[in-house]
């Protein structure tokens, strides 16, 4: 890897407001894995926070948080700011900047600028400003980089596409032995609102229903766990499903890689504007095509019918038949499939991010 013979030593401060702990080791990665490409070549100071239990401690925790930034900016001298998450500090950076000019790279992961409510829209013109008085905007994806041109009046030129960390491809790649895969149809993502489980959920009662010689033959899993588990559950008890889909809580990396290896498809049916949709390039660099709805960055990467299938927001019965179609590939067709899937997750491997994000900086 190029990365590892540059050697460009900047002092670098790195802030953001989500970042992994020991209690909450998922909790903002690619935040960690972009600090860590950083860290190679430079000298990084990390102001960050990391999820707390309740209100008052996370209320604390933004105080001591935005005292830090206030400190270390004003009072220490560095090359680069790299600010994560930007709608958090926007308002207190913009009022900084008046006091101590300095270059700055900001890096946008997506509710942070698609939000409709919360926070992110109320301090929306203040993360304009900081946007427009960046080096450089780093995003996760094509679509983030479009859509910013077009509601935040930044120019192409300053933006940068960096995928989140890119995928782990000592975990995620394909398997050394090849086996012919199971009618595995597997959903992996957070079962909270948004993310599409329900009309996953729905869409494999229209199976049964419709297509019961199919049914049969399929296997349904959910891997994953959030605040819409319960509701998940009385769903799959109505529908008379508690017996027809595997239920497995959220896992480590290294367990998932397995399930997407021993699954024929990866179900990703998620309704909002995906960042990236990690787990969705997970599972091309591990040669397991994906059926999806190719919502905000998923579109970046999924094709239909070359290296997935995509249906409708929401639609359930698209999804079934898409789920058929997928069960129906020849056994040419798949393996095309499969090939197009890696091909495509080539561009999004950490191996081959990391080199373009120390480019970035260095041009700074």
């Amino acid at each position: 890897m190029l990365m590892e013979y540059i050697t460009y030593n900047m002092k670098i401060l790195v802030i953001s407001n989500m970042y992994p702990s020991d209690e909450y080791k998922m909790y903002g990665t690619f935040v960690k894995k972009t600090t860590q490409a950083m860290e190679q070549n430079n000298e990084l100071k990390k102001i960050v926070m990391t999820k707390k239990k309740n209100k008052i401690a996370k209320l604390l925790s933004y105080f001591i948080f935005y005292l830090k930034i206030i400190n270390f900016y004003l009072l220490k001298d560095y090359d680069l700011v790299y600010i994560h998450y930007p709608s958090h500090v926007s308002f207190i950076f913009n009022k900084l900047l008046k006091l101590k000019s300095q270059r700055l790279i900001i890096n946008v992961h997506g509710t942070d600028i698609v939000a409709e409510k919360g926070i992110e829209l109320a301090m929306r013109k203040y993360t304009e400003r900081i946007m427009k008085k960046a080096e450089k905007v780093v995003v996760p994806s094509m679509f983030f980089k479009d859509y910013i041109v077009k509601n935040y009046n930044l120019g192409e030129s300053k933006i940068y596409i960096y995928p989140s960390g890119g995928v782990n491809s000592l975990i995620f790649k394909q398997p050394a032995e090849i086996k012919g895969k199971q009618e595995i149809y597997s959903y992996i993502s957070r079962i909270d609102n948004g993310k599409g489980w329900d009309t996953y959920v729905k869409a494999i009662s229209y199976i049964k229903m419709s297509y019961p010689k199919d049914f049969k033959r399929l296997t349904f899993k959910i891997i994953g766990s959030g605040s819409k588990s319960n509701v998940m559950m009385k769903l799959l008890e109505e529908l008379s499903l508690l017996d027809d889909v595997i239920i497995i809580d959220s896992q480590p990396q290294e367990y998932l890689a397995k399930i997407i290896h021993e699954s024929k498809f990866v179900v990703f049916p998620s309704e909002l504007k995906e960042s990236l949709g990690l787990v969705g390039l997970e599972s091309l660099a591990c040669g397991t095509p994906l059926i999806s709805t190719g919502s905000g960055g998923i579109s970046s990467y999924l094709v239909d019918e070359y290296n997935g299938f995509r249906f409708t927001v929401g639609d359930e019965i698209h999804l079934a038949n898409k789920i058929i179609s997928a069960s129906k590939l020849t056994k040419e067709n798949y393996s095309k499939m499969v090939e197009s899937s890696i091909l495509t997750s080539k561009d999004y491997l950490d191996i081959n991010v990391d080199e373009y994000l120390i480019k970035t900086i260095m041009e700074c």
